[in-house]
């Protein structure tokens, strides 16, 4: 129903959700939570620590169909899919500036040092910075990835539904990332911590693997519901079997 729940650290109230909140997309991260509300206007609750959401009205001002906003401090980025289907860029520079010949699109997903969307033809496209920490190049999307409808990215890794449910993963494996469950059928979402991936299944049957100690913690922020329990093993089943979208920050 487009409510907004979050749960875990709050020390600057990134969990203070403002009131009569609706929303279609959530981004939760260390001290700042970014909503896509129904209107397609982006609204924020935290601690906007680098200024990136500041009087200017450089984003606040736009509608999106689709956002992502990463921050590793002295680095904060916000990318969004403007309703036309282009690519707005609040760092276009530099490994950052967004390549000229990529098509209009309806998803995206980004970390400080790269970004991946999903080309409303339903091609993926990757660039930045894409060498992760064990050298591998996440812009070497597998040849035969095919037509996706989903697609995200960690900080080692590009992960992406097709367009029949399966999940394919490429990047680092330093954590099993790359061991996707054999049970694995028929996902419609997918999300990740650092060195982890959790994806929904179409039965709302939630899977996650790679890094997942019991004793890590996360920042969450959902849409539909929520819950106390802040373990991710927990929290992302007890969710998601309600159908609930989630997104989680480490």
């Amino acid at each position: 129903d487009g409510t907004v729940r979050a749960w875990g650290n709050n020390n600057v109230g990134q969990c203070d959700i403002p009131n009569n909140l609706k929303c279609i997309d959530v981004v939760p991260t260390i001290s700042l939570s970014v909503v896509l509300l129904e209107d397609n206007t982006v609204k924020v609750y935290g601690y906007d620590s680098m200024g990136t959401f500041g009087p200017n009205g450089q984003i606040l001002d736009k509608k999106f169909k689709a956002i992502s906003f990463t921050i590793s401090t002295p680095v904060a980025r916000f990318v969004g899919i403007l309703l036309d289907g282009t690519i707005f860029n609040d760092v276009d520079s530099g490994s950052w500036t967004t390549p000229a010949n990529i098509g209009k699109c309806k998803q995206i997903s980004s970390n400080t040092r790269m970004t991946v969307a999903l080309q409303e033809n339903g091609t993926v496209f990757v660039w930045g910075d894409t060498t992760d920490a064990d050298g591998a190049d996440l812009s070497d999307i597998p040849s035969d990835l095919g037509l996706c409808s989903h697609v995200h990215i960690s900080r080692t890794n590009v992960i992406a539904i097709k367009e029949n449910g399966k999940v394919v993963v490429w990047g680092s494996n330093r954590y099993n990332q790359l061991d996707i469950p054999v049970n694995l059928i028929n996902c419609s979402y997918i999300s990740s911590g650092i060195h982890s991936v959790i994806a929904k299944q179409t039965n709302n049957v939630s899977v996650a693997w790679g890094y997942n100690n019991p004793k890590v913690y996360f920042n969450a922020i959902s849409i539909g519901g929520g819950t106390n329990i802040t373990q991710i093993d927990t929290l992302f089943q007890e969710l998601t079997d309600a159908g609930i979208h989630v997104c989680l920050s480490a």
